[in-house]
């Protein structure tokens, strides 16, 4: 989640640009008995994004139970929410999540390339952060609150690979949570641009009637050396977008992307 900014089965043929706005105070997740903002789109339509960014982010409010955090003290923060359809129950789409290794050649739209370009090189399941040894991907039994698994990504723009936290927050009949954090150093060239824990995301998957899913998910990060190029919305945006479409099962290239324009 390098450069120029940080960056996740019908067929959704997204063509109009996403709503992006600037939200007010802080995100509210999909947590039982709240209602989400941004809020899930209806069946078809593009993903709503909404940025925190600077004095719009009150970053000493409270964060709701579900998210796992103390508080939203991050530089910008970044939210989005979909719906689209994902046949079978929630193991089906607990084991899709699982396969951390199909995010290996994920693409995103470059803005400073202004083409489409591999965001993820290489994504690997391994078994702890001392030893990284290579394993089979997570299967669904795996994926349940209590237990810490890890994956390291090798991205398009990065010296080292990226190895992430993944700490399931909970997981029912109809939908699980997520909470994902970097757990080492990212560094570009002789640079540590990010410290462990200074990108960190939640990810929620509803199922809302049938077989269709709400997917919500929620990034914060400390801009740390990244923060005297800018914040880079779009790019923030743009990877954003590449992970929906790939739960999603869209062509995670399709025109248009989240933004084109920083």
């Amino acid at each position: 989640m390098l450069s120029r900014g940080w960056r996740l089965c019908a067929v959704l043929l997204v063509m109009s640009l996403p709503s992006v706005s600037f939200a007010a105070n802080v995100p509210v997740p999909p947590c039982p008995g709240l209602t989400a903002a941004p809020a899930f789109p209806g069946l078809g339509a593009p993903p709503t994004i909404a940025v925190w960014h600077g004095n719009t982010l009150d970053r000493s409010a409270p964060a709701q139970a579900c998210l796992g955090w103390p508080n939203f003290d991050f530089s910008t923060m970044l939210a989005i929410a979909g719906r689209f359809r994902h046949p079978g129950g929630v193991e089906a789409m607990l084991a899709d999540f699982g396969r951390v290794s199909s995010m290996t050649g994920l693409k995103y739209w470059s803005i400073s390339d202004e083409r489409w370009q591999v965001l993820v090189e290489r994504s690997q399941a391994i078994t702890d952060l001392e030893t990284r040894q290579l394993r089979a991907d997570f299967s669904p039994d795996e994926l349940r609150p209590g237990r810490d698994l890890y994956f390291q990504q090798r991205e398009n723009r990065g010296s080292n690979e990226i190895v992430y936290r993944l700490r399931m927050l909970s997981v029912g009949p109809d939908g699980f949570s997520v909470d994902l954090t970097n757990a080492n150093d990212i560094d570009f060239m002789f640079f540590r641009l990010f410290a462990p824990g200074d990108l960190r995301s939640v990810y929620f998957f509803q199922r809302l009637a049938g077989d269709e899913w709400g997917y919500w998910a929620l990034g914060g990060t400390h801009l740390g050396m990244t923060g005297v190029f800018g914040a880079h919305i779009g790019s923030f945006a743009n990877r954003a977008m590449a992970l929906y479409r790939h739960f999603a099962a869209i062509p995670a290239d399709q025109e248009p992307p989240a933004a084109k324009e920083e």
